[in-house]
Order: C-alpha cells, then sequence, then structure tokens
C-alpha cells in the first residue's frame, strides 16, 4: 500500500533526474582527477601520452557539458539549489580556458586553473550528494 504525496515527498522523475546529474559528476571528477597524471605520464612516455592527455581533456569537455545539462534539468524537476548549475557552468567555462591553453601551450596559467578545476569537480559532487541525502528525507 502507498502512501499518499506530502508536499516533501520525492517523486521517481525527480530522484532521477538528481541519479543521473549525480553520475555525471562523478564520471567528471574522475576524469578531472586522473588529468594531471596523464600530464605526468607525458614526461615519461612522450608524444603518445600527450595524444592521451589532450584525448582526456576533450572528454572533460564533453562531458562537462552533459553535466551542465544535467544539472539544469536537475535544478526544477530534480529539486536541486540553484549553485549546482552555476557551479557546473562555472566549471565548463574554466574547462574550455584551460583546453585552449593547453592547445596554445600556456603553460603559466595550467597548473592553477587545474587545480581550480579539480577542487570545484570535487565540491560539485560533495554539493550533489548532499543535496540528494538532505532532500531524500
Amino acid at each position: 500500500m502507498s502512501t499518499p504525496a506530502t508536499a516533501t515527498s520525492i517523486t521517481r522523475p525527480q530522484r532521477a533526474f538528481r541519479h543521473v546529474f549525480l553520475g555525471t559528476a562523478i564520471a567528471h571528477g574522475a576524469l578531472v582527477v586522473m588529468q594531471p597524471f596523464t600530464a605526468g605520464m607525458s614526461l615519461d612516455f612522450g608524444r603518445p601520452a600527450l595524444d592521451w592527455h589532450g584525448t582526456t581533456a576533450n572528454l572533460i569537455v564533453a562531458v562537462g557539458f552533459v553535466q551542465v545539462i544535467a544539472a539544469i534539468l536537475a535544478l526544477r524537476p530534480g529539486r536541486l539549489s540553484a549553485r549546482t548549475p552555476i557551479l557546473a557552468i562555472a566549471l565548463f567555462t574554466a574547462e574550455i580556458c584551460q583546453l585552449a591553453a593547453g592547445y596554445g601551450a600556456e603553460f603559466s596559467i595550467l597548473l592553477p586553473l587545474g587545480v581550480g578545476i579539480v577542487a570545484g569537480s570535487l565540491v560539485l559532487i560533495v554539493i550533489a550528494v548532499r543535496e540528494i541525502r538532505t532532500r531524500e528525507r
């Protein structure tokens, strides 16, 4: 027997939107955390590792775009707070800048911007997990 829905209950579609966003945030975070290791590998393994680093960067931007879409979709139906898509958009913008700096060989900006992207990605995962836990109660 099911209980009647209340104003604070979470529907199945709302839960799905939030979990899709969490999945994209985790996938994005894993790629972002892996990226510095691929950069370090290019010092030992040369051009093939550098190509892998570039491919990973392109994949990060693509998953970042999907993450922005998932965050926006989870905003209203998923009942996430507005800070979630704002942070996702800020990360996506930083990743595009990072990609341009990498292909432009602007090495002085890569490390500080990369640290910010890694930290922002981990913060976004924490925010997503906390919102899912607190709003499902």
